[in-house]
């Protein structure tokens, strides 16, 4: 799903690649730390238990 979306912005702005670039970091990174948010709360629920 996320390499849709990272396309989609490279057809966007087809002519500023070094734009393009840091857009895609910056999702990537901001994946990144929701995944791993996601996964302390689970790993804080799953030690509730």
């Amino acid at each position: 799903m996320a390499s849709l979306g990272m396309s989609y912005i490279a057809e966007l702005f087809p002519n500023d690649e070094p734009f393009v670039n840091k857009i895609q970091a910056q999702i990537g990174q901001e994946f990144i730390a929701d995944i791993m948010k996601l996964s302390d709360h689970e790993s804080k629920q799953k030690a509730a238990y």
